[in-house]
């Protein structure tokens, strides 16, 4: 059987088409003037409730030499696929290179 091509969209550029100073290989700097490279892919009718480029940092550190990306979705099932498919329908949907950082801050 022929596996359909999935259709990928970012969904901070969904949000913030214009968005300026996005890079997000920050290289423990923060710095936002490279390119972006850190992405949440949806399929295009997911909806996007919203989408960020995470800068936390403490006293001028910061946890990875990539800024994280997050971003919260609402996906729709894609009737297509699922006519098309032999197996159990499922939400195809996929992540590429989402980095989840949680900082913990002593008082």
């Amino acid at each position: 059987p022929i596996t359909p091509i999935i259709t990928l969209v970012d969904t901070f550029r969904k949000l913030h088409p214009d968005a300026k100073s996005v890079g997000t290989g920050g290289g423990f700097e923060g710095r936002a003037d490279g390119k972006k490279m850190d992405y949440v892919f949806v399929q295009p009718n997911a909806e996007v409730i919203s989408a960020k480029l995470i800068r936390t940092e403490r006293g001028g550190r910061y946890p990875s030499d990539h800024s994280p990306v997050s971003a919260e979705v609402r996906l729709i099932k894609d009737q297509t696929l699922e006519a098309e498919s032999s197996g159990p329908s499922c939400l195809p949907v996929m992540i590429l290179a989402v980095y989840i950082c949680i900082l913990l801050f002593a008082n």
